[in-house]
């Protein structure tokens, strides 16, 4: 734990935390930064994000889904917008629709 200034950046503290190979780590969409996440990748250490809205990417894989579970899709992905090169790796988009509220 780093407690900081409230204007220093969490982002800036996350990027220093030394986290053992196969952790997980949950972010808020504000944490996208695909070259830290490369960079957690190539160190065994696994992430669970929501995807902001506008990110270019290229489906390489479907794979079937559990529709009655609120799965709407499982892709394997590539990046390829402005920041692809920043995490050249093949990624999991899961899409899940809540069955009580309807959200995403």
């Amino acid at each position: 734990m780093k407690v900081t200034a409230a204007k220093v950046a969490d982002i800036t503290v996350a990027r220093l935390l030394r986290l053992p190979a196969f952790s997980i780590v949950v972010l808020d969409r504000a944490y996208l930064d695909f070259n830290w996440l490369h960079k957690l990748t190539a160190k065994k250490v696994f992430f669970v994000t929501r995807m902001k809205k506008g990110i270019k990417y290229r489906v390489i894989k479907r794979r079937k889904v559990i529709k009655t579970k609120g799965l709407t899709s499982d892709h394997t992905i590539l990046l390829t917008g402005t920041k692809a090169e920043d995490c050249p790796i093949e990624l999991r988009c899961v899409g899940y629709r809540d069955k009580e509220t309807g959200q995403q």
